[in-house]
């Protein structure tokens, strides 16, 4: 397994653990409602508008986090070259090697010209992806929502709802 799988497998985990602790603490909100989203080798402009857990790395890009409320955690960022704080709930940070962290509470996080975008989302909410479009070979990466299978992140922007799967009868 290569070192980038492994580092997905991790992310994934600790965002599913991190989303089972936020269910107790909503005071009887099941985390079994939570939908998941992954991301691995991701090009483009990620939207993650939700309530819960997200946590992540890009090789080069621009990260914004609004902070909505103060259920959660404060916002977790490192490898950042440089930040703006826009306003008391949202901060900008870009640059390199970047991780990032945001769990509890509801959250909008917006990565921008991202490449190498590996990302582990537990929540309800909704997210929005775009891929840059291909270039000398090089695709947008893939995405995978609900433990389902993996699928190429598509040119023009896709919206996903991030919930519990819907049973079928």
């Amino acid at each position: 397994m290569s070192l980038r799988a492994r580092l997905l497998l991790v992310l994934l985990v600790f965002a599913l653990l991190a989303g089972t602790a936020l269910g107790a603490q909503r005071g009887g909100r099941s985390a079994a409602a939570d939908g998941t989203l992954a991301v691995r080798d991701g090009r483009g402009t990620f939207t993650l508008q939700l309530r819960g857990a997200v946590i992540g790395r890009i090789d080069r890009g621009k990260i914004v986090i609004e902070d909505a409320d103060e259920l959660g955690a404060e916002p977790i960022v490192r490898g950042a070259e440089w930040s703006i704080r826009r306003s008391v709930t949202t901060t900008t940070y870009g640059g390199k090697g970047i991780r990032f962290r945001v769990i509890g509470g509801r959250f909008t996080v917006r990565i921008q010209r991202a490449t190498g975008l590996s990302l582990s989302a537990v929540g309800r909410g909704h997210a929005l992806l775009k891929g840059a479009g291909l270039e000398f070979g090089v695709t947008n990466g893939e995405y995978s929502v609900n433990g389902g299978d993996f699928l190429p992140i598509p040119d023009d922007p896709v919206s996903i709802q991030l919930r519990a799967p819907t049973k079928r009868a």
